[in-house]
């Protein structure tokens, strides 16, 4: 098994030294059994006598202050000679992504560790890990830089290569690198590292950390966010029910949470029937979608969840005194900044899912006015595609997303459908550039949660198809859960659509489990059975820490599409962040902004979305 090694406790030397919730950390860690635990100096002095554990790590400033340590079997130091003793190991940091920075100066390092490559990913890392390998030995550790978001994935992808060495990161990412718990749980997905581990002490863990180094967890950190199993779509709760696999990545008991349901504006019928069972209410079923009407129209009222007073209150109301919530619908012709672009680069395309896929984040619920504002601000931005929401959901939807399309100036408009002929229809009403369709390709998904074969799966496909081409409106097709399903079975549905005149095809990591390797291999893959036919495009999620990892990967691969949201919200751990992708991968792509840009636009577009009450 690959060895971790944790430095959280070697990053804290600014903050005060609080020794019992340091010593309780470390016993965290030591159950969390990483490989290794590393210390400085200092929390050396505040902890001894440690613990108990077979492998310690002292972080020292120089060399030669390892000799005041004679009980310390490993040491590690930024300036380690060449021929120091051989329990120091040399922390090289290269700065360049392909290793070209390696020089003959670093020849001679019995044990190195080498930090930083943060921008890795964007070139051919496989290959620059072999070189790193090749010239450094099997005893190299990689400790990875978080500054595009790709550490995660940069450390799994080390692990996964099979050439031997180690891996170092940190708690919560603190000190900039690769979150400890994010590697542990990815390697633990990926058959790298104990698949029955149970991590249910990551909660203490994660408040400790926070009372340790002064910083609050966000509510949808990957793995140890408190919100990260609050589920508030209605199709998603609907699934869970019938199978949790099918929208969890893993089950919120192996790191200690537990599943919770939110009732808001996504909310469906299995959301209130789950709800009412909740609170031992009994209700007719004819009351459900009345019940329903008033949740989502409470959900208006308080930009944000309903709380399960609200909830208990609502469903002992008669039919009469639910009261219909009023909209209001307005322009905004706020403008962004200019769009810059570097044609030399290869062109990929931003498809934007704020206001479809972000408002998916529990408690998150938008306004007609808001969500005109952030269309407006995202067109001006210089998104190439908006997902504006779903029509089938209910008529003032439908309005929205009409009205968007309306006022739009240069974006594409698309909206999004289930594989069911009714949501087509709806789609069609409102004439949107494009109708996305979700196509669940997964035994998982057909079998569990549909409760239906591949052959149902190909006959409503076809079915849709022919509505679609009824309407004259260009289709995608979006495969969900596409990095679980049988590769065969989404080749024989792409030839279908290809059959068809479609090409557009997206590849959804519906529950975040992908990495960057798999999404290379599976879009290469497919792409080659299809003789380069299709277009794709990719949608991630960021339950590992990996979206905007993998979203780059799939660009690399030939994906012409990524989806998007602003500040990377969406339901779980959230989606690909816009920003930082662009900022990542903005040397190697032309995404028609700008890093600069892409981050003013985003900071416009989160403070529309901070109006929304989150509960």
């Amino acid at each position: 098994m690959i060895r971790i090694t944790d430095r959280t406790l070697s990053c804290l030397d600014g903050l005060p030294p609080d020794r019992p919730a340091y010593s309780r950390f470390l016993s965290l860690l030591i159950e969390m059994d990483p490989g290794a635990i590393e210390l400085s100096e200092r929390a050396y002095s505040l902890l001894s006598p440690l613990p108990e554990y077979p492998s310690y790590v002292l972080r020292v400033g120089r060399a030669a202050d390892a000799a005041k340590y004679p009980r310390v079997a490993e040491f590690v130091s930024s300036d380690a000679p060449v021929g120091a003793d051989e329990r120091i190991r040399a922390e090289i940091r290269l700065n360049g992504i392909s290793g070209n920075d390696i020089t003959a100066s670093y020849a001679g390092r019995a044990k190195a560790r080498v930090l930083g490559m943060d921008g890795a990913l964007r070139g051919d890392y496989p290959r620059t890990f072999a070189r790193l390998k090749e010239f450094f030995g099997s005893d190299i550790e990689f400790c990875p830089t978080d500054r595009y978001h790709c550490a995660t994935a940069l450390a799994v992808e080390w692990a996964a290569c099979g050439a031997g060495g180690g891996i170092v990161t940190a708690f919560g990412g603190i000190g900039g690198f690769a979150p400890t718990e994010e590697v542990a749980m990815a390697m633990r997905m990926n058959g790298l590292r104990g698949a029955d581990r149970i991590y249910g002490f990551f909660p203490e863990m994660a408040s400790l950390f926070g009372k340790i180094a002064k910083k609050n967890t966000r509510p949808n950190k990957p793995v140890i966010g408190k919100r990260i199993f609050h589920v508030e779509s209605g199709i998603h709760v609907d699934g869970i029910l019938k199978q949790p696999k099918c929208y969890e990545p893993f089950p919120p008991e192996a790191v200690g949470q537990e599943r919770k349901i939110i009732l808001g504006k996504q909310s469906g019928a299995a959301s209130i029937r789950a709800k009412l069972s909740e609170f031992n209410i009994e209700i007719p079923d004819e009351d459900i979608p009345r019940i329903l009407d008033a949740v989502r129209a409470k959900a208006m009222e308080n930009g944000g969840a309903v709380t399960d007073v609200e909830f208990a209150e609502i469903a002992k109301k008669t039919p009469d005194s639910v009261k219909p919530v009023t909209y209001i619908v307005h322009g905004d012709t706020r403008q962004a900044a200019q769009r810059q672009t570097d044609r030399a680069k290869p062109r990929r395309y931003i498809v934007d899912s704020t206001l479809r896929d972000g408002e998916q984040t529990p408690g998150i619920c938008f306004s007609a006015e808001q969500k005109l504002d952030i269309a407006a601000l995202l067109d001006a931005g210089g998104v190439h595609q908006i997902e504006a929401g779903v029509p089938a959901a209910s008529g003032q939807e439908k309005e929205n997303i009409a009205r968007i399309i309306e006022n739009r100036r240069s974006a594409v408009i698309s909206v999004w459908a289930r594989l069911v002929p009714s949501d087509i229809e709806h789609a069609i009403d409102v004439q949107p550039d494009i109708i996305h369709v979700c196509v669940p390709v997964s035994r998982t998904h057909i079998r569990e949660k549909l409760r239906k074969d591949e052959n149902w799966v190909t006959g409503q496909l076809r079915a849709c198809l022919a509505l679609i081409d009824k309407g004259g409106i260009p289709l995608s097709v979006g495969f969900e859960d596409a990095f679980r399903a049988d590769v065969d079975f989404m080749v024989s549905v792409a030839g279908i659509l290809l059959d068809s005149g479609v090409t557009r095809v997206r590849l959804s990591d519906t529950v975040g489990v992908a990495t960057p390797g798999q999404c290379r291999a599976v879009l290469n893959g497919i792409s080659a059975r299809l003789d380069g036919r299709a277009d794709f495009g990719i949608h991630a999620h960021n339950d590992l820490g990996m979206a905007v990892a993998n979203t780059v990967e799939a660009a690399k691969s030939g994906c012409l599409y990524a989806d998007v949201t602003a500040g990377g919200i969406g339901e779980r751990a959230g989606n690909c962040d816009l920003a930082q992708l662009v900022c990542a991968s903005s040397p190697i792509f032309d995404w028609g902004m700008t890093a600069i840009e892409a981050r003013r636009l985003e900071r416009e577009v989160n403070k529309v979305i901070r109006c929304s009450k989150v509960k």
